[in-house]
């Protein structure tokens, strides 16, 4: 699933909810299984290999000319700066909606959230405070993350600045 067209394609089924965002505050927590620990082990050796792979994909992100009137992204970005699981940037809601709907979605990119937290539903009766948050869901509706992991291939990351360029989020040049 970690290829962006698989992940793409799948995202475009409702019924499989890929990306949902659902509160449950009756999740339970446990003890890892056997199979659990063995697969973290291994996992574990490969970690600062794909930190490392995450980190050299954001910086090159990072580095795209991007028209900063009417985008942002996360400052500063240096070496050693994290995972970056994702690179976000936030966009005008009407970019992001024609970025979506010339099928960048299949490339791997994400609305990542639909809305601000309060508005999730079932979170209500568990705040402290129902109050407006004027900044988070302006965020909230511009987000999109670019990923960052190994499954980006030089020909996806080209096709995703491919799809930035034709919708304005980035320079031409």
């Amino acid at each position: 699933l970690s290829r962006p067209p698989i992940y793409g394609f799948l995202s475009r089924i409702p019924s499989l909810e890929v990306g949902v965002s659902r509160f449950d505050a009756n999740i339970s927590v446990g003890y890892m299984t056997r199979f659990q620990l063995g697969l973290l082990a291994m996992l574990a050796e490969d970690v600062q290999h794909l930190r490392q792979l995450r980190e050299a994909l954001a910086l090159d992100w990072a580095s795209l000319p991007w028209d900063t009137p009417r985008m942002r992204i996360p400052e500063p970005v240096a070496k050693g700066s994290g995972a970056w699981l994702r690179f976000p940037v936030i966009m005008q809601p009407n970019i992001r909606e024609k970025l979506f709907e010339s099928g960048a979605g299949l490339l791997g990119l994400s609305a990542s959230y639909p809305f601000a937290v309060p508005e999730i539903p079932g979170v209500e009766p568990h705040l402290l405070l129902k109050a407006p948050c004027p900044v988070a869901e302006r965020i909230a509706c511009g987000i999109v993350t670019l990923p960052t992991h190994p499954g980006v291939t030089p020909a996806i990351r080209k096709a995703i600045v491919k799809a930035l360029r034709k919708v304005g989020a980035l320079q031409e040049g």
